[in-house]
């Protein structure tokens, strides 16, 4: 039997076991599993880079499945594990429709309807653009590009209009109840003529186009039985037209006309146009289309005609076109048209909520960082953080919960998000935070989204609070994340100054790590050089992490160079290395290449999260002297001990004159380090 290992953050870890063990208590699992929890807390930020440093090898397993957001190249990964990594659903709850659709998949590409696109203003358009509309109705799924004429409006243009679509690949009907346009389209090259009652059947005689016949009137049965029986006996193809008429005035009756015109003729080609249908009847048009559609398959309809002159039946074509492949699928496999897609359903979701308000809870008790999370339940909008869960069904009563009102970024971005889930509240729509609502067929489709690209994943929150002077001020709110190629806070950093900061890191065990360091920017990138050996060089190359602290409290410099490393920390988003409490900014690093030296490794870190924490006040010159005293302390062994006091007590003169309590007491610790070093037993040679 297939064994399956899943791959998930700490938050998730729980909610995936119960969906598979759910699936395992049916008894039919056609799998085995288990679950490995990678050691970050968000699922949704993994990548193919940190399964590739995390997961242990071997993989006892015969298929990997990654959260459904999981980003990076799966195909390069799999090949290096040498077994399939595979995208799951974003959602975990939506496990088991994945395996059931991956069982059973359901193949969409057959068509046997073709869709009549009419372009019912075509004589008041030029050549262009009529180019143009027949380009945007084939994209939607058009078959047929069909020029409306309107009456009493001259079309001197129809016969170059024709010769034009046609030269351009298009096949083309032309629509009139004129025989004049009739035959000049059907010179001109058309492929079809709409639509020939009785009285104009003689046209069919003249030209080489299909033509679609129709009665005297819609309900003139004979009179159209009698037109399909005289080309039947030609052996001339055409098309065969009931008419479907609106509602009130015959809608019912002229169902049963299509009924009858196929019990009639079982092997005739028919035609039903659906504008009277959609085009007036105020109603989403989608739902209608199914309808539609679903009676079109039962029919064996041949060709479709549809419209797109009401506002609120814009996307008739793309509807008409996505539910003839799910009808025909349907009567294919003689099932219902349930599961087999559910683009459809553009206004209300099969599975809107798939946590409960007792899930979302447990959910954000287990969170640890300042970034609100939104989630959508049938009890209403749930937004959490660190600070605690808050639920309302509306965003207005939420707002003064959140603590934002000096934070104008992140205000915005929180009133869109809060507005699109309040939709999906509304509405019964599936809402996962920063993405787009899903319209289905509704919407003109979105580029798909390139999960093999990089794309940091972005905080919700900042702290900063307004524009002060600072190293350079990170955006408020980042809801969207950014490519490496687009410019970053760090980006006008060019040149190969050194910054004093402080780098953390963890070890494979998880043991903190603080270490004074000098960086370098450049371009959007952070570079450090440790020396080798060092535990800060150990643990990046071991976990591919860091966090650069950026702060003016030099107590952690000192502190460090003293034996003073135990700092107050906090957990950070895109990373599980922590930042200091102290930091007034971190970034959040991920290695990105390293350039091997005997002394000095070259490591340069993406930036996957930037974040401000409180205002950069300007420089001091005792916290200046106390970083450079520092350095001193950290090369104790290293320089002669008369250099390191002569040049302590030039630093002196400006912790007199500028430091505060902290910058005394990061002083006093180096001081006391010089002395230590005074007082130990000079080496002596060996005997």
């Amino acid at each position: 039997m297939e064994h399956l290992l899943f791959l998930t953050g700490r938050l998730a870890e729980p909610s995936l076991r119960r969906v598979l063990e759910g699936l395992s208590a049916g008894g039919d699992l056609p799998f085995t599993w288990e679950v490995h929890e990678l050691g970050l807390q968000v699922a949704a930020l993994m990548t193919a880079d940190l399964i590739r440093r995390r997961l242990p090898r071997p993989v006892r397993a015969h298929r990997v499945l990654v959260p459904g957001r999981c980003r990076g190249d799966l195909a390069a990964l799999s090949a290096e594990l040498g077994l399939p990594v595979e995208r799951g659903p974003e959602e975990l709850k939506d496990l088991p429709r994945h395996f059931r659709r991956a069982a059973q998949p359901v193949d969409l590409s057959e068509v046997r309807v073709r869709i009549f696109a009419e372009i019912v203003d075509a004589p008041r358009l030029r050549v262009a653009q009529i180019l143009v509309r027949a380009a945007q109705l084939r994209a939607d799924g058009a078959d047929v590009i069909d020029l409306g004429c309107l009456p009493d409006t001259p079309f001197p243009h129809l016969a170059e209009g024709v010769q034009a679509l046609k030269a351009a690949g298009f096949t083309v009907s032309v629509d009139s109840l004129s025989a004049e346009e009739l035959l000049a389209g059907g010179r001109a090259g058309a492929d079809y003529l709409l639509s020939l009652p009785p009285a104009l059947l003689w046209i069919a005689d003249e030209v080489a186009a299909t033509p679609v016949l129709i009665g005297a009137t819609p309900e003139d049965e004979e009179g159209l039985a009698a037109s399909i029986e005289v080309l039947q006996r030609r052996g001339r193809p055409f098309l065969a037209d009931a008419i479907l008429d609106p509602i009130p005035f015959g809608l019912t009756r002229s169902i049963v006309r299509y009924q009858r015109l196929r019990d009639r003729f079982p092997n005739a080609p028919i035609m039903m146009g659906t504008g009277n249908l959609t085009e007036l009847t105020e109603a989403d048009t989608s739902g209608i289309h199914a309808l539609l559609l679903g009676m079109a398959a039962e029919l064996d309809v041949a060709a479709l005609l549809t419209t797109q002159v009401s506002t609120h039946a814009r996307r008739a074509v793309a509807e008409a076109d996505h539910a003839r492949r799910v009808m025909q699928a349907a009567r294919r496999t003689q099932s219902l048209p349930k599961g087999l897609s559910d683009r459809l359903m553009t206004v209300h979701d099969k599975h809107p909520w798939p946590d409960s308000s007792e899930e979302i809870a447990a959910q954000a008790a287990a969170v640890r960082d300042p970034n609100f999370r939104i989630q959508v339940s049938a009890e209403g909008l749930h937004v959490y953080n660190r600070d605690g869960l808050r639920r309302d069904t509306d965003p207005l009563r939420l707002w003064p919960q959140l603590g934002l009102e000096d934070d104008a970024g992140h205000a915005f971005y929180m009133g869109v998000e809060l507005a699109r889930a309040e939709i999906a509240w509304q509405l019964g729509k599936r809402y996962v935070q920063d993405q787009l609502l899903d319209w289905g067929v509704a919407a003109a489709p979105r580029p798909p989204e390139d999960l093999g690209a990089w794309c940091a994943p972005a905080p919700t929150r900042s702290k900063q609070r307004r524009q002060t002077p600072s190293l350079q001020a990170a955006p408020a709110t980042e809801p969207a994340a950014a490519p490496p190629a687009q410019e970053t806070p760090m980006a006008h950093h060019t040149n190969d100054v050194i910054y004093e900061a402080v780098v953390t890191t963890v070890s494979a065990s998880g043991a903190l790590h603080v270490a004074p360091m000098g960086v370098r920017y450049r371009g959007d990138e952070v570079v450090i050089l440790p020396f080798k050996p060092s535990t800060t060089l150990e643990n990046i190359l071991a976990g591919g992490e860091a966090v650069l602290n950026l702060l003016t409290d030099t107590r952690v410099f000192a502190g460090c160079v003293t034996g003073r490393r135990d700092w107050p920390t906090q957990v950070c988003t895109a990373v599980r290395v922590p930042r200091l409490n102290a930091a007034l900014r971190h970034l959040e690093l991920k290695l990105h290449r390293v350039d091997d030296d005997a002394m000095r490794p070259t490591l340069t870190f993406q930036v996957l999260g930037d974040h401000s924490h409180a205002p950069f006040l300007g420089m001091n010159r005792a916290q200046a002297a106390v970083i450079e005293g520092a350095v001193l302390v950290s090369r104790l062994r290293l320089l002669p001990l008369e250099r390191i006091e002569r040049e302590m007590a030039a630093l002196q003169i400006a912790i007199d004159k500028t430091a505060s309590d902290a910058e005394r007491e990061a002083w006093g610790w180096l001081q006391d380090a010089v002395a230590a070093h005074r007082q130990r037993p000079e080496p002596r040679a060996a005997a």
